[in-house]
């Protein structure tokens, strides 16, 4: 969500949130431990909270988001249907344009986000494979032949170690 955008930069900088994007990381990814800098007598969460008190329409999107990452634990399809929809009502209810936005491209995209209850497979594997192939073929820069480079590919999969760049 492009919530922060909305401020001007000289709001930006004072913000009580210490950095533009705070809003956006997850709850238990946020530190716990104080600041530095002009930030040092207060946490993440405590400048949050006080983001939030201060700014009506980042507290909305802000616990939209958080309500929204319950989607993917749906139990059942009619259920994760219902969710949507109901949070898409909600977003166009609030009046924000952002949040407007967000549930014209969540209605848009539905039968994609539904597609994950209906057979809940992930890419993730391939992807991290595709990555680690990727990081072999920088490092065989300069290697002449695929003779070289194919059994390595083939054996990517057995490596002990991590791929470095």
């Amino acid at each position: 969500m492009l919530v922060g955008r909305s401020l001007d930069c000289d709001q930006r900088q004072e913000s009580p949130q210490g950095h533009p994007l705070a809003h956006l990381q997850k709850p238990e990814n946020i530190n716990l431990e104080k600041g530095k800098g002009p930030y040092k007598n207060t946490t993440e969460r405590e400048r949050l909270d006080e983001a939030l008190r201060i700014n009506q329409p980042l507290a909305t999107a802000y616990y939209m988001k958080e309500e929204f990452r319950h989607f993917w634990t749906q139990e059942n399809l009619d259920a994760a249907t219902a969710f949507l929809d109901d949070g898409c009502r909600r977003a166009e209810a609030s009046n924000l344009s952002v949040l407007i936005k967000m549930a014209n491209t969540f209605q848009l995209h539905q039968v994609g986000l539904l597609n994950n209850h209906r057979c809940p497979i992930s890419s993730g594997s391939l992807e991290g494979l595709n990555n680690k192939i990727k990081t072999l073929q920088r490092q065989a820069y300069g290697h002449q032949g695929r003779e070289f480079f194919e059994p390595r590919i083939y054996s990517i999969h057995l490596a002990k170690y991590a791929l470095i760049g």
